[in-house]
C-alpha cells in the first residue's frame, strides 16, 4: 500500500510529491496544462481509487488514514500556498493541488458516498479547472503576462474571458448552480 501511495502521490501531485506540477503548469502552454489538470491528474486519482477498491480484500483498509493525513496536509499547504501567488497558471495549479486533497478526503472516509463524491467532484474539477486554464491562456496572451498585479481591469478588457473564468471559479469553490 505504501508503495502504490507513493506512485500515485507522485502522479496526482500530493505533498510532499507535488513540486512538479506548478513548474509543469506554468511552463506548458495554457492548452496543454488544460490537458494535464483536466485528464490527466484527474486519471491517476481515479486510477488509485480503482486500485484500491480492486485492492481492498489485500490490503488493511483500517490503514487508510494515511490517505486522510496526506489529504488534510495536501488541502492545507496547497490552500496557504496559492494565496502567496503572482501568476494566474501558478496559483491555478495550487489550487488544482488542493482540489486532489479534497478528493483525497473522500477517499480517506471509503464509503460508497463518499468514494462517489471524490468521483463527482473529479468529474467537476476536470472539467471547470480546463475552462479555468483556457481562460488562463487567453487572458495570458492579450495581455502579454499572467501576473495578477497586471490584470487591473481585466473585466473592462476582455469581459468574455473574464466572465468564464469568474464562472469557472465559483464552481469550483462549490457555488450552485
Amino acid at each position: 500500500m505504501i508503495l502504490l501511495l507513493i506512485g500515485f502521490g507522485i502522479k496526482i501531485a500530493v505533498f510532499p510529491f507535488h513540486t512538479w506540477l506548478p513548474d509543469v503548469y506554468l511552463a506548458a502552454p495554457s492548452s496543454v496544462s488544460a490537458f494535464m489538470s483536466g485528464i490527466v491528474t484527474v486519471t491517476g486519482l481515479y486510477a488509485m481509487i480503482q486500485a484500491f477498491f480492486v485492492l481492498s480484500y489485500a490490503i488493511d483498509i483500517h490503514s487508510i488514514w494515511v490517505i486522510s493525513i496526506l489529504s488534510v496536509v495536501n488541502t492545507f499547504f496547497s490552500n496557504i500556498t496559492v494565496l502567496l501567488q503572482d501568476d494566474l497558471k501558478r496559483m491555478l495549479a495550487y489550487s488544482s493541488i488542493a482540489h486532489i486533497g479534497y478528493m483525497l478526503i473522500g477517499v480517506s472516509i471509503w464509503t460508497v458516498s463518499s468514494l462517489t463524491a471524490s468521483i463527482i467532484h473529479l468529474f467537476n474539477h476536470a472539467f471547470m479547472k480546463s475552462v479555468a486554464f483556457f481562460c488562463a491562456g487567453a487572458i495570458t496572451y492579450q495581455l502579454g503576462s499572467g501576473n495578477l498585479n497586471e490584470m487591473y481591469g481585466l473585466g473592462r478588457k476582455m469581459p468574455l474571458a473574464a466572465s468564464a473564468l469568474i464562472i469557472s471559479l465559483l464552481s469550483l469553490i462549490g457555488m450552485p448552480l
